[in-house]
Formats: C-alpha cells, structure tokens, sequence
C-alpha cells in the first residue's frame, strides 16, 4: 500500500536573527523569540520525521512564507490579505495535488458510533 502525506501548513513569519548575528544581545533579544524558536524547531523536526517516514517523493508540503511582506500574522485587519494570498496560493497548486490526492471517488461518509 502506497502512503501519501499532503501537509498544509499556514502562513509563517521566519525568525528575524540578523540584529543577533553581529552583536552579542544576550538574554534579553532571545528571550521574547524563544517561544516562537521552540515551535519552528518542533514544526521542523515532526515534517523531517514526517519526510522520513513515506520518503520525500510521496511528502507534499505547502507552506507560504511572507518573506518581503507588510503581513502580519497576529492583525485581524490583515485577513483579507491572506485570504487573497491562499487564493491565489490554492490556484497555483490545486492541478499539481488534484493529481496525488484528490482522483479517486471520495469514501462513505463517516457515521460515528456514538453520537452527542
């Protein structure tokens, strides 16, 4: 049985280092990226595993990042941008995944067992 993993992530700000690369900031500058540090690092180990697992011909990861952009991730007013940017990120990709993913008829449709 062949496995195909199809990982899409949201929009991601890279950390900014280049201030800490020339100068010795101490704790104080990495103290408020540390959180964000951890999760890339988690993020990037669980898709290496991920990769690892089902090889990397059959891992599909899309992820835009907003390198060179005024987006930022925690403003609601910037959601239409987004939207927009998914938008225009869906039509560039959609034949490429409709082609792995997305030819077979769909299954059943799923009925629990136990229902609230």
């Amino acid at each position: 049985m062949l496995v195909f993993v199809l990982s899409l992530g949201c929009t991601a700000c890279p950390i900014d280092t280049r201030r800490a690369r020339f100068h010795s900031l101490g704790v104080g500058y990495w103290v408020t990226r540390l959180a964000d540090l951890f999760i890339t690092a988690q993020s990037t180990s669980a898709l290496g595993m991920a990769q690892h697992l089902v090889t990397d011909k059959n891992f599909v990861r899309r992820i835009n990042p907003t390198i060179g952009t005024d987006i930022r991730l925690d403003n609601t007013s910037e959601v239409p941008s987004l939207v927009g940017l998914a938008d225009s990120e869906s039509r560039k990709e959609l034949p490429a995944l409709r082609a792995l993913f997305f030819h077979e008829p769909l299954a059943e449709i799923f009925q629990p067992c136990h229902t609230l």
